[in-house]
């Protein structure tokens, strides 16, 4: 038997899409493994990911484990990082899926031409054996479907797509969608938010449809996710507000994210963020304009200011609000207590999003990390306005 390996790669939606397709397997019978953001997991096993895209010896360890224990399909999320290293040189990937491109990994990367280029190198390797699915509606999406010379399967909303949502809505319960491909159309029920889970959805039935996985089992798969840890992930209160973490960390997804609340029609939207020290110093002013645009109160805090001082993060930030000449934040540098006050600040049809770090249970400063979690402090801060109402 040989392992059958999916390798994901693109800014946003890696990590949805490794849960989608897991869900998605285990409704048809297979025996699925994931590498990726949030962990290493299979079945009877799961290990904290240090990074997103292991080392190449610890990778081809992980595969074999998996072989010997039966999984059946790997899914693992390839980071631009991983391509450019040659982590996954030895890896003979079946299918190959681009998600999207937006600016980040700056720091690392020379331009987003330099980014664009190694995630291209994904869809090059085994490439007689395989498929690629690719984001028809994104411009790189788009550029790289005219460079492959490979077998390619679009996904989007154009009707150029090959798998294409025809109707959709979104609503605070989740997304319906009618999706057309070759052949048939399938009714997509999901709990899975706003218009980036679309494409992630869209992503997955592409992906299941090219492995021969039957339309209905794709429909059960998708309808059976019912979250993500640290993606868009509710936390139930008694307060009459709705509140939600996310991972959000880019300008790009920090507006994707805002507009997709904004659809939901809340009274008010009120958003706690910060950015990363000693990463892409350029974005931070570009998700303080998202902020100042889309959040009608942003409380800017900090998020993991690693060796970088906290209240020079924020001041980076802060340069988005000014030249937008803005005045609806906040600056509170100690995470909990933004959070404290964000969500005290909240009202009856508010919608409260804290974003950035997501799944993440700690906080890196220049001198020590210390144990940090976003849901859990808002459950921690939730009682304590429930306990005095």
């Amino acid at each position: 038997m040989r392992l059958k390996v999916i390798g994901i790669t693109g800014t946003k939606g890696k990590t949805t899409l490794t849960y989608l397709l897991e869900s998605i397997f285990q409704k048809a019978g297979h025996q699925p493994g994931v590498i990726g953001t949030i962990n290493y997991r299979w079945p009877n096993m799961a290990h904290s990911a240090p990074r997103t895209t292991p080392e190449a010896p610890d990778l081809q360890r992980m595969m074999s484990e998996m072989l010997n224990q039966g999984v059946t399909h790997c899914l693992i999320e390839v980071s631009s990082h991983a391509l450019d290293l040659k982590r996954v040189w030895g890896v003979h990937f079946d299918i190959a899926v681009f998600t999207n491109l937006s600016a980040e990994h700056l720091d690392y990367h020379a331009s987003m031409e330099d980014y664009f280029e190694a995630k291209k190198r994904l869809f090059y390797l085994n490439a007689k054996k395989r498929t690629a699915v690719v984001n028809l509606d994104d411009p790189w999406g788009k550029r790289l479907m005219s460079e492959l010379p490979l077998n390619t399967v679009s996904f989007g909303i154009e009707p150029a797509a090959i798998v294409r949502a025809e109707q959709y809505r979104f609503a605070e319960t989740g997304i319906k969608a009618e999706v057309d491909y070759p052949g048939g159309q399938v009714k997509i029920c999901s709990a899975l938010m706003g218009k980036h889970n679309l494409y992630n959805i869209l992503a997955a039935v592409a992906t299941g449809l090219a492995l021969n996985i039957p339309a209905p089992t794709i429909k059960e798969g998708i309808s059976a996710l019912k979250s993500i840890p640290g993606r868009l992930q509710k936390i139930e209160n008694a307060l009459g507000f709705q509140v939600f973490v996310d991972y959000a960390h880019t300008d790009q997804a920090m507006r994707s994210l805002l507009e997709a609340i904004r659809d939901l029609k809340p009274h008010r939207l009120l958003l706690v963020f910060g950015a990363g020290g000693d990463r892409d110093k350029g974005k931070r002013p570009r998700m303080g304009e998202a902020a100042a645009a889309l959040a009608d109160l942003s409380f800017i805090t900090s998020d993991n200011p690693r060796s970088e001082d906290p209240l020079a993060i924020i001041a980076d930030i802060e340069k988005g609000f000014i030249g937008k000449g803005a005045k609806n934040y906040r600056i509170v540098p100690d995470r909990s207590e933004a959070i404290s006050q964000a969500l005290a600040a909240a009202r009856k049809g508010d919608y409260v999003l804290v974003a950035g770090k997501g799944h993440e249970d700690y906080q890196i400063f220049k001198d020590r990390t210390i144990h940090f979690d976003d849901a859990e402090v808002v459950r921690a801060a939730l009682k304590r306005l429930e306990d005095k109402s």
